[in-house]
């Protein structure tokens, strides 16, 4: 849009000149409000596209549903307790490798609960085949083993996510819109039977930040790999050539009358430790250390406090801390003309 463009003659003075000039400005405003309400509406209007090939507003991507538990949820790794019964079965599963946009090709089934306290997430996953798997540390990844993966958008803004991951040895991987440096307080066990794997998870919604509604619409996605077939397969599908991501999430309903969780969390520790020395003389020690009795003990103790000030912002801190309890930085082997780069852990 291009606007005319005045100047002061002899035929309009100044003060017409400066009339034409706040017009013009008002009319840049004006496009500019227009552009942006436009923007607002194509993000109300958010498009999704299914499985196949039909465009929908987001409004009606896939949802699924949960639902308060009836009974305690023993986190053993098999989802068998009364309450699971209860819960909506999420069984459609689209693969995004190796054939896009078909069905997941062995059985699947998660299913939602939640108490006042935590969410719980249960997986079936079926397999006529062996299953891959492998033990790592905490947030390895591990790319030759079955896993499963939950994303949340616990503030449905469509920009960040939570992401926990397992398989079928009860890894724990957790990230925070990609950065796994963050270490959240969770739960999970994994199950290997002759069906296939189970799992089972548990979130405390002091781990999550939201806003508190009378009932939660959260984004989530869940994702189901399979090694052996290198078959990926995930609940809300983004065909490849789409753009993906937060913003193509599925809904999780039925969450209600729930809080933020324990504000303030406190974990003390305790530690001793022994040495006993030999206090006899040697022809190497000509005496003994008169400071030491030969059996000495020794004891430490510390606090680490977490105390959540507001839904973005949480105070971390620590009175004598446990040094003996600081991750390393896990052993590599670089065979490459390329640094290995860790992340700062301490």
């Amino acid at each position: 849009m291009s606007l005319p463009k005045v100047v002061p003659t002899p035929n309009n003075d100044l003060g017409e000149f400066l009339m034409i000039r706040m017009r013009s400005s008002v009319a840049v405003l004006g496009c500019v409000l227009c552009s942006a309400a436009a923007i607002s509406a194509q993000e109300r209007d958010r498009t999704f596209l299914t499985a196949d090939g039909e465009l929908l507003p987001h409004s009606e991507a896939p949802v699924v549903r949960a639902v308060r538990a009836s009974s305690s949820i023993q986190i053993n790794g098999m989802p068998d307790e009364a309450a699971w019964a209860d819960a909506t079965p999420m069984t459609v599963f689209t693969q995004i490798d190796p054939n896009e946009g078909e069905p997941v090709s062995q059985p699947t089934d998660v299913r939602f609960l939640f108490d006042d306290d935590a969410l719980y997430i249960g997986g079936r996953f079926y397999d006529s085949g062996p299953i891959m798997t492998r033990l790592a540390r905490r947030d390895a990844g591990v790319s030759d083993s079955d896993q499963f993966t939950v994303s949340i958008d616990s503030y449905h803004d469509h920009q960040s996510s939570y992401r926990f991951t397992t398989n079928p040895s009860g890894l724990k991987r957790d990230q925070v819109s990609g950065d796994s440096s963050w270490d959240p307080v969770w739960d999970v066990a994994s199950t290997i039977t002759d069906e296939g794997w189970f799992t089972e998870m548990r979130i405390p919604f002091s781990q999550l930040r939201f806003t508190p509604q009378e009932e939660m619409l959260w984004g989530i996605q869940v994702e189901r790999t399979i090694r052996r077939l290198e078959e990926t397969a995930m609940f809300s599908f983004t065909p490849k050539l789409e753009r993906g991501g937060v913003a193509r999430y599925g809904h999780l309903t039925g969450i209600r009358g729930i809080g933020a969780g324990r504000r303030l969390e406190i974990l003390p520790y305790v530690g001793v430790s022994a040495e006993y020395i030999r206090q006899e003389p040697s022809p190497q020690v000509t005496f003994a250390n008169p400071y030491r009795s030969g059996s000495d003990y020794f004891g430490r103790s510390g606090v680490d406090l977490k105390y959540r000030l507001g839904p973005n912002l949480t105070l971390d801190a620590t009175a004598n801390p446990d040094f003996g309890q600081v991750e390393v930085d896990p052993a590599v082997i670089n065979l490459t003309a390329f640094e290995t780069r860790f992340q700062e852990r301490r």
